[in-house]
Formats: structure tokens, C-alpha cells, sequence
């Protein structure tokens, strides 16, 4: 993540100073949206929403004081026209990304100051490499020495990669995008991506194809496993999500009958029915056992609670008092 500091740095780019306090009123009438994405960070985990205005807002849930941090805007949004990718970094920060109507890929690098709050970095744009990503991106870090892919879906159903690469080591660590997309072998793809972080440098990849089936690739640290089905209980009407808790990956997506489906993988899959959950769209699988977010028909923000042994499942709008 310094890396990306200091190549934002070079490049002679503003840093922006965040204010971490809103009013309750404030947040409630802004938790509505139409694609919303969640990451961990280091004192608890931060969402991207994108609201039904079209502008992209983060906001860091702090566990230790069980509050809310505050809308923080990005600057230079520069007519967004998907929903955001928020990606963690080892080092603390966060990645975020979106799509503009430009053509052209944003990019904002989060950085902590001391005080505990945040500032965001305004990155130029990743290059397009004259070939125009669909939908949301989503990215993911592949080494040890900080390489970084951007991952994308594109009107042919194929999906592709960018790489972002150090060409000085620390402690200059500049970097910069290669400008080239690397096809990854499949078609017939619809929707978005989605990668999960399982170690620094390896990551699982889920896509869906346009008969409701889903397909996963996983990167070893060195190379590619190749494309699997997965044996989902139902077509998927949606894009995949998932997450890894440091034991099971977990996979949730919307089924054909409107009800989300979530999945385990731990010696084998296992899924579920979330009936009791009335999210619509834009599931995110953060910390399942105790969290999923989701987007009602309303275009609320809703959090669901799986149960725990001998309790009720639980679901219910997200505020400014609610994680």
C-alpha cells in the first residue's frame, strides 16, 4: 500500500483530508443505494455504497467503539456509472475503484492518518489499455512484492486482467499499470467478477455464466488452477460474492426465485436459503456467521445475522447505530 502512496505521490497527485463525523440523521437518510461492496480494515471493516445518486460514499464500521465512521466522498468521481470495488491491503489501506462514463477505470488509494481517520488519495485513471471493462471491477493483490490485478468482465464474455507492477523497490516504490488486458480463458460470461483475498498472494476468482451456472479459478501464488464448476443449488440470477474467515470460503448470489442462497466450503460444500433475508440485489458475503449485507427493493442497505445455535436468524436495515 505505500507503494501506491508514493507512486500517487510522484505523479504530483492532491491528497484530501476525510472528516470522520456525521449526525445520526445524516447517515440513516443516506444508507440507500444501488451497489454496495465491503473489505476488512484494521480496526473493524469499511463499505463502498453506491447511492441512488449516482456517488460513491465509504464508511468504516469500528468495532472497538461500535460506531460508524462517517460518509467520507471521494473526489473526482467523474460520472460513476457502476457500483465500487472496495479491496484490502495487508498494509492497512484500502483500494477503491469504479467505472465513469468516460470509459476509463478510477481508482482512490485510502490511507490512515494518525489521528485514526482516513484521507483519500486522487489517482489518475487506470489505463484502458483500449479495450472497455462491463459492469464492476475487482482486484486483488498477487505477490509478495505488491503486485496488484484488476479483474473485469467485457462485452464478449470474456473476463481479463491488468497488472500493476513495482519497477523501483522500496523505498521508492513507484509502480505503474502495464496498460495491457490478459485474457483468462473463458466466455460467456455476464455480470461482474468477484476476488477473494484467501493468503497475500493468493486469491480465489468466481465468475457466472450466462445459464446460471458459476465458475472458479484459483491463483496459487505462482500460476492459474484452471476453470471449475461449482455445484450450486440452484441457477444464480446474480453475481457471485465471497469470502474467506480463515477456515471456510463462503459464496452467496441471488436465486432465481428472488431468495438469496449462500454457500460454505470447508471438506466440501454445503449451502442454505436465506428466506428470512429480503435483500434484491448487490449481496456482499462479509464475515458470514456474523454479517451479510444486501440491498432491499426500497433501496435500502440490510445487514442479516445468521443464527446461532438456538437463536433466530435476524435481518434489518443498516444506520448510523447498526453495524
Amino acid at each position: 500500500m505505500q507503494s501506491m502512496i508514493n507512486r500517487a505521490l510522484t505523479m504530483g497527485l492532491a491528497l484530501i483530508a476525510v472528516h470522520s463525523s456525521a449526525s445520526a440523521a445524516g447517515c440513516d437518510l443516506s444508507w440507500m443505494g444501488s451497489g454496495i461492496t465491503a473489505a476488512p480494515t484494521d480496526s473493524g471493516h469499511m463499505i463502498a455504497l453506491r447511492g441512488t445518486d449516482g456517488v460513491i460514499r465509504l464508511n468504516e464500521w469500528r468495532i472497538k467503539s461500535k460506531t460508524w465512521s462517517g460518509w467520507m466522498l471521494p473526489s473526482n468521481q467523474n460520472g460513476v456509472i457502476s457500483d465500487p470495488w472496495i479491496q484490502y491491503s495487508a498494509e492497512g489501506g484500502q483500494n477503491v475503484y469504479a467505472r465513469s462514463s468516460t470509459g476509463a477505470t478510477l481508482q482512490w488509494i485510502c490511507v490512515r492518518n494518525p489521528d485514526g481517520s482516513w484521507k483519500i488519495n486522487v489517482t489518475s485513471n487506470v489505463p484502458d489499455g483500449k479495450l472497455t471493462p462491463t459492469g464492476r471491477v475487482t482486484s486483488a493483490r498477487f505477490s509478495t512484492s505488491g503486485e496488484q490485478r484488476l479483474i473485469a468482465t467485457f462485452a464478449d464474455g470474456t473476463v481479463k486482467y491488468q497488472t500493476w507492477t513495482l519497477y523501483a523497490p522500496p523505498p521508492a516504490s513507484a509502480g505503474t499499470w502495464n496498460g495491457m488486458w490478459t485474457d483468462l480463458g473463458i466466455t460467456n460470461v455476464v455480470g461482474s467478477p468477484w476476488a477473494t483475498q484467501v493468503t497475500p498472494t493468493t486469491v480465489n476468482l468466481y465468475v457466472r455464466l450466462k445459464d446460471g451456472t458459476m465458475r472458479q479459478n484459483y491463483w496459487n501464488g505462482t500460476s492459474w488452477s484452471g476453470w471449475i464448476k461449482l455445484p450450486l443449488p440452484s441457477a444464480a440470477a446474480s453475481d457471485p460474492t465471497s469470502y474467506f474467515d480463515g477456515t471456510g470460503h463462503w459464496l452467496d448470489y441471488m436465486g432465481t426465485d428472488g431468495v438469496p442462497v449462500q454457500m460454505m466450503y470447508y471438506m466440501g460444500w454445503t449451502s442454505s436459503r436465506l428466506t428470512t433475508f429480503p435483500a434484491k440485489s448487490s449481496l456482499v458475503a462479509y464475515a458470514p456467521g456474523s454479517l451479510t449485507y444486501g440491498i432491499d427493493a426500497n433501496k435500502n442497505v440490510l445487514k442479516f445475522a445468521p443464527s446461532a445455535p438456538g437463536q433466530k436468524s435476524t435481518s434489518s436495515q443498516v444506520n448510523c447505530l447498526i453495524p
